[in-house]
């Protein structure tokens, strides 16, 4: 009988082939459908430094399941892997940023509560008058986040604005009625 295998410990077997194959196949290059529609992408960076880019990538686009963004071996070079929708708001932040003197500037990364991020950066562009060279925003409104490149003494004195501007109920008309006691005809009940 030593050629012979009980029924349930044969199927057991074949159940840890059928897995085994699965995972395999999985691990030998079948990709999620997901993963089809990634594009990769290299972007050259003028001004800006590629840590400083992956910084932004990671705090403003976020991670994602197959997504990476890794230096180039060139000092201002990424190499990108992401969706489209990704990549074209990353090339976003990236062109408004990467500009002449953006390497002395500072890099601020405000969360926005309230407002779209993009109609704060409208109203701070009015009040602030500073130069596109003083002040640069890039509103991420998906995030909720507000990119601004400046020195620390303009970025103090915008987040003083934007921490008044941004709170609740601002530009909402928003009324308080009595709720009916019932006293009064037409009233609900208690």
């Amino acid at each position: 009988m030593r050629g012979t295998v009980p029924a349930r410990r044969g199927l057991r077997a074949w159940t840890g082939v059928v897995l085994v194959l699965t995972l395999g196949s999985l691990l030998a290059g079948a990709e999620p459908a997901r993963a089809s529609s990634l594009k990769t992408e290299v972007i050259f960076l003028q001004e800006v430094d590629a840590d400083r880019a992956i910084v932004l990538w990671d705090k403003v686009i976020g991670p994602a399941p197959e997504a990476t963004i890794v230096k180039g071996r060139e000092p201002n070079v990424v190499v990108v892997k992401d969706s489209p929708e990704r990549l074209a708001r990353f090339h976003t932040l990236i062109a408004a940023l990467d500009r002449k003197g953006a390497a002395a500037r500072r890099i601020y990364i405000r969360p926005v509560a309230y407002l779209l991020p993009s109609e704060l950066a409208k109203e701070l562009d009015e009040i602030a008058g500073a130069t596109g060279d003083e002040l640069r925003m890039v509103p991420d409104d998906r995030t909720q986040r507000l990119v601004v490149i400046t020195t620390a003494a303009i970025y103090r004195r915008v987040d003083l604005v934007a921490r008044r501007l941004d709170v609740p109920g601002q530009g909402r008309d928003i009324r308080v009625l009595p709720a009916p006691d019932g006293s009064r005809p037409g009233d609900f009940p208690p």
